[in-house]
């Protein structure tokens, strides 16, 4: 399966939303997609990563790099993700404990505006 990649801009949040895989052979697109938001200016970014199927080590490392850029720029990353194979990896990896991972878009996009998340703006 392919990896299709969509993106949007609601003022300073951007929304990346991908479908299908992402491994060594797609994982350019979204590492793109995450480059032309910040781009834009982009300082508060979603993942919504509800219809992926799949993740290779090459994808976990674009996760890690867009938090690390968004946190350089004081901005906020959120990942939605309901896979429990997934979220299995995430546990297994630790970037469980290091991205805010939520099951919903709202609550993805409702934690990157409240003032309790450390990382929202």
């Amino acid at each position: 399966m392919q990896l299709n990649v969509e993106t949007r801009i609601d003022g300073d949040l951007g929304v990346i939303e991908a479908m299908g895989e992402i491994d060594m052979a797609s994982a350019g697109m979204l590492r793109q997609a995450v480059t032309d938001l910040l781009g834009k200016g982009v300082s508060r970014l979603v993942l919504d990563m509800t219809t992926v199927t799949f993740i290779d080590s090459t994808g976990l490392g674009i996760l890690v790099g867009a938090r690390k850029k968004l946190q350089h720029l004081q901005g906020s990353f959120s990942v939605v993700c309901q896979s429990p194979r997934i979220l299995r990896l995430f546990n297994i990896t630790g970037l469980a404990a290091a991205l805010s991972v939520y099951e919903t878009y709202d609550d993805a996009v409702g934690a990157l505006q409240s003032p309790a998340n450390p990382e929202a703006r």
